[in-house]
Formats: structure tokens, C-alpha cells, sequence
């Protein structure tokens, strides 16, 4: 994530809403709010969750780099600021922080 686009440095949020078919709303940042652009196939199983999101949401492209920064939240809401997450919900990793995820490709 780069701080300086996106909702303070993201620009996915995925799963707050699901579709009839139980699949992942996928939304971007555009201006000040978030924009719908698609759905991801979602699965859970006990505690485990696994959302199968299409490279093109990623922004990825065929030969570019590929890496993922993500922040995971539950039942947080969109609070203005994210240190407003220390408190609501559950978030992880914690504060500002963030999970950095690069495949092997």
C-alpha cells in the first residue's frame, strides 16, 4: 500500500458486502468513497476464511511486480482515521501496521 492514494494507502476492501450467491464484494477507492466493481468467490470453514480475488482487482499485469499489502478487519465499520481500529472490532496486524504478502511467481 502506498499512503499516498487510496483510503489511507488501500485500495481494495473486500467482503462488506456478499452477493445471492455468496460471493465477496470486491471495492476500490475512487475519490472519497468506495466504488463496487466486482465479486470474488468466498469460502469458510470453521475459522478459516479464503477469498479467491481475480489478479486484475490487484492491479496486476502480466511481467509487473506482484505484491499484496493487506490489513484485516471484522466487525471495525470504516472509522475516519485508522487508529480508530485500536478500538472497534477486531484488526490485525494492530495500529498501522500491515501484512505484506509477495508471491513466487
Amino acid at each position: 500500500g502506498d499512503p499516498s492514494n487510496g483510503w489511507h494507502g488501500y485500495d481494495l476492501l473486500v467482503n462488506r458486502q456478499r452477493d445471492a450467491q455468496g460471493r465477496a464484494s470486491i471495492e476500490t477507492w475512487v475519490g472519497a468513497d468506495w466504488l463496487l466493481v466486482g465479486w470474488a468467490p468466498l469460502a469458510v470453514e470453521g475459522a478459516r476464511l479464503q477469498v479467491d480475488l481475480p489478479w486484475w482487482a490487484l492491479g496486476w499485469t502480466a511481467g509487473g511486480p506482484r505484491r499484496v499489502d493487506f490489513k484485516w478487519a471484522d466487525n471495525a465499520g470504516l472509522p475516519d482515521q485508522l487508529e480508530d481500529w485500536w478500538w472497534q472490532g477486531s484488526v490485525a496486524p494492530l495500529g498501522r501496521f500491515r501484512y505484506m504478502w509477495q508471491p513466487d511467481l
